[in-house]
């Protein structure tokens, strides 16, 4: 499964990703962390090379969740995913638990093999 997480500022985006990672056992990447390097000295921000080819390893992997919405990575990721989940403020009801998702999800994707 390849999947896009994006939304608003505190719409869920990270908690989603972390929980349909455990219920798939897929990993998931938040695009801020592909885009900042975290050190114990603070954030420093990646070259554009190295960005990309770090986003490009990860897309091109079979299983990913991404959350997040830097620009630059949003047109390749979509290009590359199976499904989109738009999460902002006032949709947020749709997903009021990971079980609410995991059945979105499944509708499609659990007839098929991961």
């Amino acid at each position: 499964m390849k999947l896009d997480i994006i939304g608003s500022v505190a719409s869920g985006k990270t908690t989603l990703a972390r929980e349909l990672s455990e219920i798939y056992n897929i990993p998931f990447y938040q695009k801020d962390n592909i885009v900042w390097e975290r050190t114990p000295e603070g954030d420093k921000k990646r070259s554009d090379k190295d960005r990309d080819e770090l986003f490009q390893e990860i897309i091109n992997g079979d299983n990913w969740i991404v959350e997040g919405s830097p620009r630059k990575l949003l047109r390749e990721s979509f290009e590359k995913c199976d499904y989109i989940i738009l999460l902002d403020v006032p949709l947020r009801k749709r997903f009021t638990t990971s079980g609410d998702a995991k059945d979105f999800i499944s509708m499609e994707y659990e007839k098929r093999e991961l």
